[in-house]
């Protein structure tokens, strides 16, 4: 984040050289400081530019015993001034990070900077991700066949759970070991995959999970996003413990599969998912009994044709067959403004 400008200015002064028109719009993440890029390349000051905030540096959990470096908030803050758009991937995480921000501006020595929060606060709008859907489209055939939606059987005698996500403190992987120890308590018959995460080999963490045997049928990283999805279709339901979570693609393409969700009552995930039934989706407080609760009615659960709809439907505006020309749209339309 500290040299991105300069570096980035370098090479996009060569790329405007031999561009045969002039670009249209700038779109930067937050994690460019977009105030410094055009000062160091003023070819783009009249051209719209949009910042998109997928996280920030302000909510972003801290390990342990670490400090967080303030100058990289307000690099964010000052980077996103020149943009005419801000963008955020859930209103959870505009809302969280305007009012963390505001506190955190009024703590900084006079003269305020308030005045210039306001204005860049009104530039801010959601704009979900989108992402290709296809894939998972033609491995959920079991469950979605053509013509209509059919109906699995519920998954009573043994259930496949799925839990994909970084094995780091805030996705709180120890909450899913708590889960794994009580359902083998209470003999319940379950298998286990965990994509994206897994526990150092020498940790007690992999030790618990090592007590699983033949009920762990995957854990870890996949090169292949075919494999990827290959493991995330065979599953039944996704477990998600994260206390911290702007978007949650993840869910968002276990959804697509016709997988049923266990979630936190917080986050991003009731704006997201709190229209669907509790047939498909259980929420929980990060409580394990609680989350036990919830996983034996998503196992008896068997949702109607009509609300196994409404979840596809969901997916499907994500797609980026529907979300690449609202996004287009949005961009063009804030360019033409610029150019008149």
């Amino acid at each position: 984040m500290r040299h991105a400008s300069l570096t980035l200015a370098r090479e996009l002064k060569q790329v405007l050289k031999k561009l045969n028109g002039e670009p249209s719009v700038i779109f930067a993440s937050s994690m460019l400081n977009l105030t410094e890029l055009q000062g160091l390349c003023p070819e783009i000051r009249l051209l719209k530019k949009v910042v998109y905030f997928h996280e920030n540096q302000l909510n972003y959990p801290l390990k342990p015993r670490d400090k967080r470096d303030e100058q990289y908030v307000f690099s964010e803050f000052l980077g996103s001034q020149v943009a005419d758009e801000v963008w955020y991937n859930s209103d959870f995480h505009l809302q969280l990070h305007h009012g963390s921000l505001r506190t955190w501006l009024k703590k900084m020595p006079a003269p305020s900077l308030l005045p210039e929060f306001e204005p860049w606060r009104r530039k801010a709008s959601v704009m979900y991700p989108g992402f290709n859907l296809e894939q998972q489209a033609l491995l959920c055939q079991t469950r979605f066949t053509e013509g209509h939606l059919s109906t699995p059987e519920p998954c009573a005698k043994k259930v496949r759970l799925l839990w994909a996500a970084r094995w780091d403190d805030d996705k709180q992987p120890h909450l899913l070991l708590d889960v794994i120890d009580q359902l083998k308590q209470e003999q319940i018959n379950f298998e286990l995959v965990i994509l994206g995460g897994a526990p150092q080999h020498d940790s007690e963490d992999w030790s618990r999970l090592r007590n699983l045997g033949d009920q762990l049928l995957h854990c870890g990283y996949l090169q292949s996003r075919t494999d990827y999805f290959k493991w995330m279709s065979s599953c039944d339901i996704i477990l998600s413990t994260a206390h911290h979570e702007f978007f949650g693609i993840s869910v968002m393409e276990a959804m697509s599969m016709g997988l049923k969700a266990c979630l936190p009552r917080a986050l991003a995930y009731p704006e997201l998912y709190g229209d669907l039934p509790e047939s498909i989706c259980q929420w929980h407080d990060y409580q394990t009994n609680q989350i036990i609760s919830c996983l034996k009615k998503l196992m008896l659960s068997d949702p109607k044709p009509t609300e196994r709809q409404a979840q596809l439907n969901l997916s499907r505006c994500h797609q980026w067959q529907e979300y690449a020309p609202q996004a287009d749209e949005k961009l063009i339309k804030g360019a033409a403004c610029i150019d008149e």
